[in-house]
């Protein structure tokens, strides 16, 4: 719905035909509202001879989900969730995106005899998900891992863990991780 004095903006994609023809194409699209006349807009669209290559790195948009207010429980709820995610990863792929971030969720849990502690499984299906649409990566911007902060020095968690050295202590939970990625056959991280 559009009030009185509104503007609105629409954006229009042009799939062009692979064999098409350089050249410039002209056309008209037609807005048409429920009420008052339709509004032919000019349209002219150049077209560059031959196809773009494919994007062999990581490019993407922060984030990839489309949210729901509402959280957990719900298996109806969650099922939604999840068909949002499918259909805005696939949107991505359609239009050349080859990374996204927002995942994977990795529970951290302390360390148990010099091994951490990790859960992964908010992690796996996503992960398998994002490589099995043909994304390259995916970035997580230091996150990534619930209840390990890297950004910040927590030498007390890092004792506990049975560590001396932080980088070590660092190292030992995200080798853990890429292990458990190659393991899964995970996209990369």
């Amino acid at each position: 719905e559009v009030s009185a004095g509104v503007t609105r903006q629409f954006w229009l994609t042009v799939k062009t035909p692979g064999d098409a023809g350089a050249g410039e194409y002209r056309g008209t699209v037609t807005v048409s509202a429920e009420r008052g006349d339709p509004s032919p807009v000019p349209l002219r669209l150049r077209v560059r001879a031959g196809p773009l290559d494919f994007v062999d790195i990581p490019v993407g948009p922060w984030g990839y989900q489309i949210a729901v207010p509402w959280r957990g429980g719900d298996p109806d709820a969650e099922a939604f969730r999840a068909e949002l995610a499918q259909k805005s990863l696939l949107k991505m792929r359609e239009y050349g995106f080859t990374m996204f971030s927002g995942i994977p969720t990795i529970s951290y849990r302390g360390f148990r005899e010099g091994r951490p502690i990790l859960d992964f499984g908010r992690a796996d299906d996503p992960m398998r998900q994002a490589k099995d649409l043909g994304f390259l990566a995916v970035c997580t911007y230091g996150g990534g891992v619930q209840g390990f902060n890297a950004y910040f020095q927590d030498t007390e968690a890092m004792r506990r863990a049975g560590f001396e050295d932080y980088s070590a202590f660092v190292g030992a939970v995200y080798s853990s991780i890429q292990e458990h990625a190659e393991a899964e056959d995970w996209v990369p991280v």
